[in-house]
């Protein structure tokens, strides 16, 4: 395979620069707002704050359409050529109107019928039906701020998106240490996430507006016919994976469990999905120059960046992942308090599920972007679906929130290997699979190691040490089995010369380790 262009590596290392910065400062206010809100609130009215928040997200990706796909899959081209650019813009415009009125729709219905359905909800408060109207409210700035999200990403403006994202984190934890500061109630903590999503739309609207100016009217005919096509069967995807496949846990948790088992699990998919987020929004780069490429019938190419993207996020947050599972039991106890201990349980299953099935995004991208048997996608989404929920009903019931990590943790592995086996079979695809095979070997040797300090001396200390050693043989590790290769080396040198100065002496530091290593 030919290595990825300078100008490309450039653009991807510019873009993943500040996806980067956004997300790690997501992740440290997340954090910082979980922590105060879970120890000010107690577990009760934190499971309760937790299975509003899943609520609307859950009303919010109902509300997609399929629209945040055909927004991913058609702009990279449009925006970039100016007899299109106008359509780029409309169909921005356009998912915004259409995801607003559903979104509407359903919660409109959701609080004319709410004494209905509320009776089967095992969590309570004495404001219940308050807490998620407002909650419901919060849904319309939300869905705004994805679709434009989106948009900005595919045209490679993240550091306009990190702008904005960052000035809405900032007034989301100023906001909430307010409320926890003057000891307001759980309806205030539910307002501030309004009012931190109303922040964030304005800003990215703003940012849209300016990216209209550019645009020229466009005279030829409007893809209607293949835009709701392709709408239908992303829309399909997005049910399947998003709401039944992956989320269905806090769903059936809200019906069998206590309010403060929700509240376990959600504090514990939180945590693990803005590590997950470190993962997704780090592809965000090269999703936009994946779809570019595939725009252009750079079908090699974007199979050289998938493999690529996979190897080196894998490479990275495994054994990030591996890392909070060695210290997760120490760290509730210090930040959240010995009431959420079940949390360090639950954690390691949802962290790895939500891991390995965001390392392996490039893939599923690359197939839904591929592979014209859309019916075989559908059907992987399916299943998952189908085996979620049977673990679901299987589990929780007696297991609660334990249970609930189980199911996850098993469907999510059990459909990347099914998704792996459809990449090898029928997807065009095409993957460096003995280079993949060795980055995931290493992280589960790995992983054997840390189970067993963690079974038979899990002492700090020892943690500390063995975290050490493992850090400084890791790469060494992993180049001398032959998990890189010169064109590896290269990219590496690449995106080393186009960071920013900061940044270099990492780059040429792992540089130095993998080539040393694979000299040797």
């Amino acid at each position: 395979m030919s290595t990825p262009s300078r100008g490309y590596a450039a653009t991807v290392a510019s873009n993943s620069f500040w996806n980067l910065l956004q997300s790690v400062a997501t992740a440290l206010v997340g954090i910082a707002v979980s922590i105060l809100t879970a120890r000010y609130l107690g577990s009760n009215d934190f499971g309760v704050l937790s299975y509003v928040v899943w609520l609307t997200t859950m009303i919010a990706t109902i509300a997609d359409l399929g629209l945040d796909q055909v927004i991913r899959k058609y702009v990279p081209a449009w925006f970039h050529r100016a007899d299109t650019r106008s359509w780029a813009l409309r169909v921005v415009w356009r998912a915004i109107a259409i995801q607003l009125a559903m979104a509407a729709a359903i919660i409109g219905a959701l609080i004319a019928l709410f004494p209905w359905w509320s009776r089967s909800l095992t969590v309570a408060h004495s404001r219940l039906e308050l807490v998620m109207a407002i909650g419901f409210v919060t849904v319309l700035p939300a869905v705004a701020s994805r679709c434009v999200g989106t948009f900005l990403r595919s045209i490679q403006a993240a550091r306009d998106l990190a702008i904005v994202s960052l000035a809405s984190q900032a007034t989301n934890l100023a906001l909430v240490s307010g409320a926890v500061a003057f000891r307001l109630p759980l309806v205030a903590l539910v307002t501030v996430g309004l009012m931190t999503q109303m922040v964030l739309a304005a800003g990215l609207i703003a940012a849209l507006r300016r990216c209209q100016a550019a645009a020229e009217p466009q005279a030829r005919r409007w893809p209607a016919r293949e835009l709701t096509r392709y709408a239908v069967i992303a829309y399909a995807n997005v049910l399947l994976q998003q709401v039944v496949w992956s989320r269905s846990e806090t769903f059936f948790l809200g019906l069998f469990s206590p309010a403060r088992e929700v509240g376990f699990y959600a504090l514990a998919y939180s945590v693990a999905g803005l590590i997950g987020g470190l993962v997704g929004v780090s592809q965000q780069a090269l999703f936009a120059a994946q779809f570019e490429l595939l725009a252009t019938d750079q079908e090699a190419r974007s199979d050289r960046l998938a493999s690529l993207s996979i190897k080196y996020l894998g490479l990275v947050f495994l054994p990030v992942c591996l890392a909070m599972w060695l210290f997760m039991d120490s760290i509730v106890r210090l930040l959240y308090g010995p009431a959420y201990h079940t949390v360090a349980r639950v954690f390691p299953l949802v962290l790895f599920g939500t891991v390995v099935a965001s390392i392996l995004n490039p893939v599923a991208t690359k197939i839904h972007l591929s592979n014209r048997k859309f019916a075989a996608t559908l059907g992987i989404g399916l299943v998952g679906a189908a085996l979620n929920i049977t673990l679901d009903l299987l589990l929780i019931p007696r297991h609660h929130a334990l249970g609930a990590a189980v199911a996850n943790c098993a469907s999510q592995v059990c459909m990347v290997g099914i998704g792996m086996a459809f990449v090898a079979t029928v997807s065009p695809v095409q993957l460096d699979l003995r280079a993949l095979g060795t980055v995931a070997l290493v992280n589960v040797l790995l992983g054997g190691l840390f189970w067993l300090v963690l079974s038979h001396a899990n002492v700090l200390a020892l943690k500390l040490v063995v975290t050490a050693v493992a850090a400084a043989v890791y790469p060494r590790w992993l180049a001398a089995w032959g998990a890189f290769d010169e064109a590896d080396l290269a990219l590496l040198a690449a995106l080393e010369e186009r960071a920013p100065r900061w940044l270099r002496p990492l780059f040429r530091f792992v540089r130095g380790n993998l080539g040393g290593a694979a000299a040797a």
